[in-house]
């Protein structure tokens, strides 16, 4: 069984998401959305579900999933991004959400109330992960679906790729990290670790999704404002020296896409299941 701490990140505390969540919802969400509606094509939905979505950031896949059943219960530690998630559920008139701050690894309700456990790209951060599942199994009904979304390693995202290429030619320092074997973006991790948790039918799948930026300066906007790691990156330098590197950051994915557009994709794994009946 994979380490209970192999998903510990320092994305796994609320000030990266509150920090960013203005940003996320902007450049990120809608981009993201397209992962969630290749995932709903794996489950089985019905109008009379409830589901849980924990890690449910500004409501990337809540509002894909709220008018196809009965109710949702939506999961975040970050109270920004449920603020977000707040007033996309008030400007669209959806009211079968409810929006819980909470910890997914010790989630505050009872057992067994769920058809449908999901979290796209938020458990794969937990410094618990196995904890995060036993919980998502302990709250589904018999026979329940999960659904968990994490990333596949960053040589598959010649999105990923190019964000750190470009923040190395600002700063040597910054290559891009080597697979992470023992997390998510090994697809036999994600079946394991669902397994152990006690789902049975267990499989994963691979989603692959483009953007397009009309040029270079809006791509990279859109990775600043809407990504946590450069936001946080940007937050540790001042003004100045941020706006130095930043500039080499650009001037590198210009010289790769010099007249625009800029079409760049990303991998990810989904892992599917069921808690026995």
């Amino acid at each position: 069984m994979t380490s209970a701490k192999a998903g510990s990140t320092s994305f796994a505390v609320p000030e990266p998401w509150t920090v960013v969540a203005d940003g996320y919802d902007a450049h990120t969400r809608g981009f993201l959305a397209r992962f969630s509606l290749a995932a709903l094509d794996y489950l089985v939905l019905e109008p009379t579900f409830h589901v849980l979505d924990v890690g449910c950031g500004p409501g990337t896949t809540v509002l894909q999933l709220a008018r196809r059943v009965e109710a949702l219960t939506a999961v975040d530690f970050s109270s920004e991004m449920l603020r977000a998630l707040q007033n996309h559920l008030s400007q669209e008139g959806i009211e079968n959400v409810t929006v819980l701050e909470a910890d997914g690894q010790q989630l505050p309700m009872q057992g067994e109330r769920f058809e449908l456990a999901l979290s796209m790209f938020g458990l794969m951060f937990f410094p618990d992960r196995p904890r995060g599942l036993s919980e998502l199994i302990r709250v589904l009904r018999p026979g329940g679906q999960v659904l968990i979304g994490g990333w596949a390693p960053v040589s598959r995202s010649s999105l990923m790729g190019l964000v750190f290429d470009a923040m190395q030619a600002a700063d040597p320092a910054m290559g891009a990290p080597p697979p992470d074997l023992s997390s998510y973006q090994n697809r036999q991790v994600l079946e394991q670790e669902l397994r152990d948790a006690g789902f049975v039918d267990v499989r994963t799948v691979e989603v692959e999704e483009h953007q397009t930026w009309p040029h270079a300066e809006a791509m990279w906007q859109a990775m600043v404002e809407g990504g946590a790691p450069l936001k946080m990156y940007q937050k540790s330098l001042g003004p100045a020296e941020w706006a130095r590197r930043s500039a080499l950051a650009l001037a590198h994915i210009k010289a790769r896409f010099p007249k625009g557009p800029v079409r760049l994709g990303s991998v990810a794994h989904l892992g599917l299941g069921r808690k026995p009946a």
